[in-house]
């Protein structure tokens, strides 16, 4: 008190100001250990887990986006359809008229039709892979996820945009041998589909982890793959180098032939499976996955690096 009795007057002006700033600043404290670095390499096992938690998002994302047409097609999705075709007759009409690379073959456009669009699947695999990674880069500097899952979204939308050529061509193949009735092997089409989209995936990982850090692969890619496509049996058969044994044995290895036999031989020549085809097609689906899948996490931490 004063010494006239009174009690002094007190400025509550900074009390109160103080009290607003201290609510205004409160502070939160974050457990650094709780923080990921955008650009951290999870254990393989911890990896696995979390792209299966994201599991449902990745199937719904490729449902959404796998029938996707450009807009200035009046045709629109008529082209799924179409565009193998015509491709299939064109290089039917070349290799067999002109060429003349169909000797020995039965029902040659059948041939060719199941080669060209059976093939096609691993060449998209190709060509979606070229840069995908950095077509993603906002996506990848932004959020904490991991990268396998662009990789394994653009392979769902493949599996589902090509399921309809393929049934197109194996309908064009049956009608061009109507006198024939359908074998009944036609059903293991369905797990060779699978297979090839298995064996298209560790491709795609591969050349995507290759194109983001080495841009010029692409061109590289682009050729290989064309070279791959005209060396596979896609339009004559291996036979016609029997004089050529060390050739045709190549030729034999190649895991892109061994699927279009496989196709053939199920839908055209009512065959059973044996081992000796149906063997390696595993070992490469398979192995092909998994070497691929190892070799793009391997390079998880640098994506985000990537300009």
């Amino acid at each position: 008190m004063s010494e006239d009795g009174l009690e002094p007057e007190h400025d509550n002006t900074s009390a109160n100001l103080g009290s607003d700033e201290s609510q205004s600043t409160n502070t939160i404290v974050v457990q650094r250990s709780s923080l990921r670095k955008l650009s951290a390499r999870p254990p393989l096992p911890e990896y696995l887990r979390q792209l299966w938690r994201r599991r449902y998002f990745l199937q719904a994302d490729a449902t959404a986006k796998a029938f996707r047409t450009p807009r200035d097609l009046w045709m629109g999705k008529v082209w799924l359809i179409v565009s193998p075709l015509i491709d299939s007759v064109m290089y039917a009409m070349i290799f067999g008229l002109i060429v003349r690379t169909n000797n020995g073959i039965q029902n040659f456009p059948g041939y060719v039709v199941l080669g060209v669009t059976f093939f096609q699947i691993f060449q998209k695999y190709i060509a979606d892979g070229n840069d995908l990674v950095k077509k993603q880069q906002n996506l990848v500097k932004s959020f904490m996820f991991p990268r396998a899952a662009l990789v394994l979204s653009q392979s769902l939308r493949l599996f589902y945009s090509t399921a309809v050529p393929v049934l197109v061509a194996i309908a064009f193949t049956l009608l061009t041998q109507w006198k024939e009735p359908i074998h009944w092997t036609i059903i293991f089409v369905v797990p060779l589909f699978f297979l090839a989209h298995i064996f298209g995936t560790g491709i795609m990982f591969i050349v995507a982890r290759i194109t983001t850090f080495y841009p010029d692969m692409e061109t590289l890619f682009r050729v290989g793959q064309r070279f791959w496509f005209y060396s596979s049996g896609v339009f004559f058969s291996v036979d016609r180098f029997v004089e050529q044994p060390i050739l045709r044995e190549v030729m034999r290895a190649n895991p892109g032939y061994k699927f279009l036999m496989a196709a053939r031989e199920s839908v055209m020549y009512g065959q059973l499976p044996t081992m000796e085809l149906w063997g390696p097609i595993l070992a490469w689906s398979f192995g092909m996955f998994a070497v691929g899948f190892v070799f793009f996490w391997q390079a998880e931490e640098r994506y985000v690096t990537v300009k």
